[in-house]
């Protein structure tokens, strides 16, 4: 899925890889969390991608929606769940399971 990664991302060699490793183990993470699952179907690969690549894009920039210059005004966007894309959880909601904790 790496490679993946960096082709969506546009990176070419490996001085990334660390970082874009670790996107990518906190995509799934967040994929597994949010589905109640313990390990990634392989139907939900292309979710963690693009959650990863969202991730990498904007790690400088990370809710960024608007800046201005004169008067200064910044406008970031709302969270989303989770940090998933709303989206993208209609597509995790058909992965979804219940998580029965016993009283």
């Amino acid at each position: 899925m790496l490679e993946e990664l960096k082709l969506l991302c546009g990176v070419q060699g490996s001085q990334d890889d660390p970082l874009l490793q670790l996107l990518l183990d906190m995509a799934q993470r967040m994929v597994l969390d949010y589905c109640n699952l313990e390990t990634l179907p392989d139907g939900l690969s292309g979710a963690v991608l693009r959650i990863a690549s969202g991730m990498y894009a904007g790690r400088f920039h990370q809710g960024l929606t608007a800046l201005s210059e004169g008067d200064i005004s910044i406008t970031y966007a709302q969270q989303e769940f989770g940090g998933i894309p709303a989206d993208l959880r209609g597509q995790l909601n058909g992965y979804r399971t219940i998580k029965w904790q016993p009283s």
